[in-house]
């Protein structure tokens, strides 16, 4: 999901993120009208 004006960081690897934690993350930015927000949950492995 890419929302214009969101940016998501990550503290691991982005690529071990699933599309949905990716995808909550942004929904979330964006309910929280941030611009940019910092993923902490774990990555699933």
């Amino acid at each position: 999901m890419q929302i214009p004006g969101v940016h998501i960081e990550t503290l691991h690897n982005p690529v071990r993120y699933t599309y949905g934690q990716i995808e909550k993350a942004c929904a979330i930015a964006q309910m929280l009208n941030r611009g940019k927000l910092v993923l902490v949950e774990p990555p699933q492995r």
